[in-house]
């Protein structure tokens, strides 16, 4: 199941990259393409790195359904841990230390707009009700 929602992730990642290309043709002046272009790329590297090591992650970490204040705790955890690997200078350890503060970064913008939304809904559910009270 995990690998099934990795290689959905992944599709989801092609499709955005995707998207914003096509976007960055249609919309952006040529002036303007070349600094998209470094963001796509950013973006695309940070994705790669993200999806690297949410590979490791077993089933169990509950990533995607973790409480945005655990996923900042782990953040700054992370932090600690991308710090020491700064200190080593090894390349690849530092580059995955950021994946993981950049996937749990994700989380919590994930388990933010699902709070977003569903207090969008109590709103339009709580409007509805004052309209139908008239």
């Amino acid at each position: 199941m995990f690998k099934k929602e990795l290689r959905m992730r992944l599709e989801q990642v092609e499709n955005f990259c995707n998207l914003l290309r096509s976007e960055n043709k249609r919309l952006v002046k040529a002036d303007n393409h070349r600094k998209l272009s470094l963001h796509l790329r950013l973006l695309e590297a940070g994705n790669a790195a993200q999806l690297e090591k949410l590979a490791q992650y077993s089933e169990q970490t509950g990533m995607m359904n973790m409480p945005y204040d655990l996923a900042a705790e782990k953040l700054c955890e992370e932090v600690v841990e991308l710090e020491k690997a700064l200190i080593g200078a090894n390349y690849n350890e530092i580059r995955l230390e950021a994946a993981d503060i950049a996937n749990y970064a994700h989380t919590i913008i994930r388990r933010c707009d699902n709070l977003l939304v569903a207090g969008r809904r109590e709103e339009v559910r709580s409007a509805e009700e004052n309209v139908l009270s008239i």
